[in-house]
């Protein structure tokens, strides 16, 4: 399946099942992490591991409540506008809503790549673009198995195309369309914009009335970035499941709510566990409801 086009309006995701937020998709990542059985060379589930580091990364990005940022001034001095204080606090909650995803965003990428490191280790290199890396190993993944994860790539480009400084990301859209690649090479990009200080704090909005959050496209980027690399963390647990290189302690995952899920032949129906295999097609998901 290839990104749908044209872009000139957010798409939609109709019906359930629906997709977990960042804080819930992080938390069962790493719960099925620690899972874990067997990693390479790895015998046991260790902390201090790159295993046990992406599991712990995955746990502070679920566990980030707020990055709070004051913009008001820090001189004493008052305000000489009625309109200023105003201003100042819908910039501070400006400022924390966005910082927060995006500190969320380094919490998933420090985790991709530690399970990177884990499952490809020594083929990547610690001078190695990680994203090269990681390409050969989810080219093969099927991705269409993934429900919303082609929404998830739409709204992304469509936030960035509508986006001054975001519209530098859209080559990447444009190399890696249509190929399973594309939301780890989005996600990461994203990351490098942060990294290097490319991304720009947004200011507040005014609605014509009072000054309000004004980084909504912004924090929305960031958790759709956030997302894509949890997706491709998803992709490459499978693939080292169905490589033989990752063993679990159980075959099947007992889940603490049944789920609507459709099966490989694109059947629904309820179920209370399943393969780990299948389950990665499915982490990302909340329980969902029967279209009936």
């Amino acid at each position: 399946m290839r990104v749908r086009r044209p872009w000139g309006r957010p798409p939609t995701c109709p019906g359930p099942p629906h997709i977990l937020a960042p804080p819930e998709h992080a938390r069962r990542l790493a719960s099925l992490l620690r899972d874990t059985r067997e990693v390479e060379q790895l015998s046991g589930f260790e902390e201090d591991s790159h295993w046990g580091q992406a599991a712990t990364w995955l746990d502070m990005a679920a566990g980030l409540k707020e990055v709070t940022i004051d913009m008001s001034p820090k001189d004493g001095s008052g305000y000489l506008c009625s309109q200023a204080w105003p201003y100042d606090d819908a910039h501070s909650k400006t400022a924390s809503i966005y910082h927060t995803e995006l500190t969320r965003l380094l919490y998933t990428y420090c985790a991709i790549e530690n399970v990177a490191r884990a499952l490809l280790w020594p083929t990547l290199l610690e001078d190695g673009k990680i994203e090269h890396r990681i390409i050969p190993h989810i080219r093969n993944f099927p991705v269409d198995r993934l429900p919303h994860y082609w929404c998830i790539i739409e709204h992304f480009y469509w936030h960035c195309a509508n986006d001054l400084i975001l519209k530098k990301m859209l080559k990447k859209f444009e190399i890696s369309h249509g190929r399973p690649s594309v939301a780890m090479q989005a996600g990461i990009k994203l990351r490098h914009f942060l990294a290097h200080g490319v991304l720009r704090s947004p200011a507040p909005h005014h609605d014509g009335e009072s000054w309000t959050d004004g980084s909504t496209n912004q924090t929305c980027v960031a958790r759709h970035g956030a997302s894509s690399l949890l997706f491709t963390t998803q992709m490459l647990i499978y693939n080292a499941t169905l490589e033989g290189r990752l063993n679990f302690l159980d075959d099947h995952i007992d889940l603490r709510e049944e789920m609507w899920v459709a099966d490989s032949n694109g059947q629904h129906d309820w179920v209370f566990s399943m393969p780990v295999a299948e389950f990665l097609f499915s982490a990302h998901l909340t329980a969902g409801e029967s279209p009936a």
